[in-house]
């Protein structure tokens, strides 16, 4: 499992559910899920290789790698990613959630992870705690319109 060092996190999901977002604990408990299953697969794939997983599965390796890196990393040398407010939290978590919804459509529809991988809006969301800072809610609302035309 998960090492998380939130042990109060669920004495203060209404909290966040206000501060944040309504579906904040729901956001956090698919995030853990799939970062549980991001290194189960890991280890999968040092012995077998990434190639040997179906495309499903070398997906949620991607994710687990953009929760990772877009989200959970965060640089406090960083002037805009050294804080980060429960509502902005909730809008990384939000475009993050919906690109997954997205690639995992497209993975259905026979588009390769690699391609997903290769795309621009992947590297875009991998920096996302560097790309978009605290009050740009109009960006992050232009990118995640941006989602919804990419594969």
């Amino acid at each position: 499992p998960i090492l998380s060092y939130s042990e109060d996190a669920e004495r203060l999901v209404r909290w966040w559910e206000i501060q944040g977002h309504p579906r904040w604990s729901e956001l956090r408990h698919r995030f853990i899920s799939l970062l549980e299953e991001g290194q189960h697969l890991e280890r999968m794939a040092r012995i077998l290789g990434v190639e040997a997983l179906p495309p499903h599965q070398q997906l949620i390796l991607l994710y687990a790698e953009l929760i990772n890196e877009g989200f959970l990393r965060q640089s406090a040398f960083s002037p805009v990613d050294r804080f980060a407010s429960p509502r902005r939290q909730a809008a990384m978590m939000r475009i993050l959630e919906r690109f997954f919804e997205i690639a995992r459509a497209a993975v259905e529809k026979g588009l390769s992870p690699q391609a997903i991988r290769a795309h621009p809006l992947f590297r875009r969301l991998s920096r996302l705690g560097e790309e978009i800072g605290e009050g740009e809610w109009e960006r992050f609302d232009a990118l995640e319109k941006a989602l919804e035309g990419t594969f």
